[in-house]
């Protein structure tokens, strides 16, 4: 699956998604670590909502998004009305062809001059672009992967 997605600066949304919305709940283990500008680590938690996932609101180029937090995706996935929100323009993008739960797709793809959210800020990542029948942006590993950690204990994501 791929997925785009916006973090916001340490602003974490708990706002449920619809229900015909699903997304698979693996959590991988997240490689490099970040750090605040004094150069301590930081954890953010997040409720689980009440369908079932965990959701994140997140800056992107300084615009609020509100994202699923999708670690079954590989890039961040952004609703192309998202995508037009925060100033971009989806119909101007290249197009990549992507394998998605549903198959190969061509979607367009860019590039993101920021995506900030627990209190790190994140620059030059990826994100393709989708009809709005998705329903939520989704947040994937290409900004989750960039974490140190990430973690589910009961209904609480920790992440950091």
């Amino acid at each position: 699956m791929i997925a785009v997605a916006t973090l916001a600066h340490q602003r974490l949304d708990h706002v449920p998604a619809p229900d015909a919305y699903a997304a698979p709940a693996l959590l991988a283990p997240p490689p490099p670590r970040l750090t605040d500008r004094s150069g301590a680590s930081q954890t953010a938690t997040i409720a689980r909502s009440t369908d079932g996932m965990f959701y994140i609101g997140a800056d992107v180029n300084d615009r609020p998004v509100r994202f699923l937090v999708d670690t079954g995706a590989s890039l961040i996935v952004l609703r192309r009305s998202d995508a037009v929100a925060i100033g971009l323009n989806p119909d101007a993008a290249p197009t990549r062809n992507l394998r998605t739960a549903g198959g190969r797709t061509a979607m367009p793809v860019l590039r993101l001059d920021s995506v900030a959210f627990a209190g790190r800020s994140l620059r030059g990542l990826e994100a393709a672009i989708v009809d709005d029948a998705m329903g939520v942006s989704l947040l994937g590993q290409n900004a989750l992967s960039r974490l140190e950690r990430i973690a589910i204990e009961g209904d609480t994501l920790s992440i950091g």
